[in-house]
């Protein structure tokens, strides 16, 4: 009688929301333009490559309150220009598994293998299946009806237990098939696992393997290959700060894995950001999502898409999230960037302020900007990525670089970056003021003590009776 009425009341819940919730108004925007599904909140893109078509599958978030993930079913969609794309609505939920209760997260689909499309879900499941799940559902046709392929999880929290403790480890499946004909299933929070499918996609056919030194590695694995190298790109957060993309390479699915850096930065007003990776009709293209949308936030979230270029040597290059997306035309590398002119400061500047704003005027067809700054004239003029010099990829015109030493003499240096083609600028110097501003002690009475430096310089090491207060300075 139990499990009779909570399965009553999941389906019941469940179709009031997905007929009541979610949906938001079409915005008019270019087709194209970012974010590119706008008809309700989605996350988590994972894109699936069949012909002519590129079917998107999405979590959909009904995060109202914007407090925490209230996420019960998966959309679809399709395009076959990355302009224009078909809505196919909810086609999968929670409820198409009778072991889950809630959290629709993370998912991938794979297909056709002998004709059947195999979509990985990551639920939330109870009794013996309490905690996160990854479950497989099969279909026909990649937007379905898809029914549960097993009718219990494929892989629990307890399988990877022995590799020690992480709240979720069972979530955010993606899945590699080899040029071998081989399939992997990789997934995991706070540590990547992978296991190798047996053939009829439903089953491990492996030992689980544990990847636990991939830097700053959080979640949100999505593998694919790209030449001769493997690719693990993943969400990484330092000390659990906002999620960025980072990603390894490899010579096989099963590594040694090379950390090789950031792919791309924070995402427009959302804590988390999640990748999917495609080649269509000879151009690579970087699905992720944001919280741009009206009303938008972490837990309301909005796929989006952009061009993904690689250089010679497999590397990726930095992505700079766009509003145009793929609304315009993909680059043309042929073409060479100009050089950067009118420093601000000025080249010779002086009394400049310890924390500067620095800007330039780009030359002709650079995308992106690499910015080095330091004391030495030499070392700034040779600097490289790997400098400690370099200040980072900068998508506009200007920079705003750390709280600088004072009376200083600083060089700086600014790239122009299109694709492979980058020219390096001249070298520019600027003199930090000298002189303190009025206010540079921040006063904070603790006990009478306890005077910090605004500016990160030496502490005040007087004292101050209780109650006595310096005069105010205007």
């Amino acid at each position: 009688m139990f499990h009779f009425l909570k399965e009553a009341v999941r389906i019941g819940v469940a179709a009031i929301i997905f007929a009541t919730v979610g949906s938001l108004p079409a915005l008019g925007q270019t087709p194209g333009s970012n974010p590119i599904i706008t008809d309700c909140y989605t996350a988590d893109p994972a894109p699936l490559v069949v012909g002519n078509t590129v079917y998107l599958y999405n979590d959909h978030d009904f995060g109202s309150n914007n407090s925490t993930y209230v996420m019960y079913d998966y959309r679809i969609y399709s395009s076959t220009d990355m302009m224009n794309w078909t809505s196919y609505g909810t086609v999968l939920s929670y409820t198409n598994f009778a072991w889950a209760t809630n959290s629709a997260w993370a998912t991938q689909c794979i297909g056709p293998v002998n004709g059947k499309y195999y979509w990985y879900c990551c639920l939330f499941g109870y009794n013996s299946y309490y905690g996160h799940n990854i479950g497989v559902a099969v279909s026909a046709s990649p937007t379905g009806p898809f029914q549960d392929a097993l009718g219990v999880p494929l892989v629990t929290d307890s399988m990877t237990a022995s590799f020690g403790g992480d709240v979720w480890p069972t979530i955010d499946p993606t899945v590699l098939t080899d040029t071998n004909g081989v399939t992997w299933l990789g997934w995991g929070h706070g540590k990547f696992y992978l296991a190798q499918l047996a053939t009829n996609l439903i089953s491990l056919a492996s030992p689980i393997l544990c990847y636990s030194n991939l830097p700053y590695y959080t979640e949100g694995p999505w593998l694919h290959r790209h030449g001769n190298l493997y690719y693990l790109s993943y969400a990484s957060s330092i000390n659990g700060g906002t999620e960025q993309i980072r990603y390894a390479t490899a010579p096989s699915v099963t590594g040694p894995w090379t950390p090789r850096g950031l792919v791309t930065g924070y995402a427009n007003n959302s804590y988390t950001i999640q990748d999917g990776i495609i080649e269509f009709n000879g151009q690579s293209y970087f699905f992720y999502h944001n919280g741009a949308l009206p009303g938008g936030s972490s837990f309301n979230r909005s796929v989006c898409l952009d061009y993904l270029y690689y250089n010679p040597d497999g590397t990726i290059q930095p992505v700079i999230q766009t509003t145009n997306g793929t609304s315009v035309v993909p680059r043309n590398d042929n073409l060479t960037a100009g050089v950067a002119a009118n420093p601000v400061p000025l080249g010779g500047a002086t009394n400049v302020p310890w924390s500067p704003a620095l800007s330039w005027t780009p030359g002709s067809n650079a995308v992106a900007h690499a910015v080095y700054l330091g004391t030495r004239s030499n070392a700034v003029a040779q600097a490289t990525f790997a400098s400690p010099e370099y200040q980072g990829i900068s998508p506009t015109t200007n920079s705003s670089p750390a709280v600088l030493a004072l009376q200083t003499v600083y060089f700086w240096r600014v790239d122009e970056i299109r694709g492979t083609n980058i020219t390096p600028g001249p070298v520019w110097s600027f003199t930090t003021t000298g002189s303190l501003l009025a206010h540079r002690y921040s006063f904070k009475e603790s006990g009478g003590t306890n005077i910090g430096d605004s500016i990160g310089g030496a502490a005040w090491n007087g004292s101050l009776p209780n109650g006595v207060c310096f005069p105010a300075v205007n």
